[in-house]
């Protein structure tokens, strides 16, 4: 990937694209600044929020379409997004939390796999695919889970989810074997390495307490949970420490 040149933001503005980004995320409609003054409760007047997101807007971090008064991201504003959740980030909750950590204990590898697949997809709401290092089997899972999501009332957009979907299993190992060493990359958008520039990729390396390992990747809209998709991978870090 090219090195991006780090973009700065006040405290205010990273709050608001912060707040609008996670809006945005939930509600899948573009957000007006007294939706979002209304929604993410931020101590600061409307004309300032209004004038926040004129200049993100015109510093590219989010865009108006046509239709609406409202705001929705792009990918220079996921970006930004993600790049400062941070380690502290967010959380799984205690039931995530249980699963995850009951799935490790599981022996078998291919049981091991299938549940973890399944696992993921479910709390992040992604497609996950799963692979075992050194083997061609790739357990693939949550189609469904995305096909829920508003994008794909639009019969072009969940074709194109299919065509992505026949690419992982031939394209996405030998992409990860190239960024092999990287615990995790997060691709937004124009970013994806499989050309689907419609959709985010989030990819890991996770390794078994009986010493198989191999990787997983959730993938789903620009506008994914990147929040929650962090924590599934941190949590399963603290799991192999």
């Amino acid at each position: 990937m090219t090195k991006r040149k780090a973009e700065i933001l006040d405290l205010r503005a990273e709050r608001i694209l912060d707040a609008l980004v996670r809006e945005y995320t939930k509600t899948a409609h573009p957000i007006g600044s007294l939706e979002l003054l209304r929604r993410a409760h931020l101590d600061v007047s409307p004309a300032t929020i209004r004038n926040e997101l004129l200049e993100l807007c015109e510093r590219g971090f989010l865009e108006q379409p046509h239709t609406s008064a409202g705001r929705v991201p792009t990918d220079k504003g996921y970006r930004f997004f993600v790049d400062h959740l941070g380690e502290e980030g967010d959380e799984l909750n205690p039931s995530e939390v249980a699963l995850l950590d009951r799935i490790f204990g599981i022996r078998h590898e291919d049981e091991f796999m299938r549940e973890f697949g399944r696992a993921v997809s479910e709390i992040s709401g992604a497609f996950a695919a799963v692979a075992l290092r050194g083997k061609d089997f790739i357990y693939e899972t949550g189609f469904s889970e995305v096909a829920e999501e508003p994008e794909f009332e639009d019969p072009a957009r969940a074709r194109e989810f299919g065509e992505l979907v026949d690419h992982l299993g031939s394209g996405i190992r030998d992409f990860f074997d190239r960024f092999a060493g990287d615990e995790e990359r997060i691709f937004i958008g124009e970013e994806n390495p499989l050309g689907f520039p419609s959709y985010s990729m989030v990819v890991s390396q996770w390794r078994h307490p009986r010493g198989f390992e191999g990787f997983f990747t959730l993938v789903g809209p620009k506008r994914m949970d990147y929040a929650k998709h962090k924590a599934v991978v941190k949590r399963v870090k603290k799991i192999q420490k």
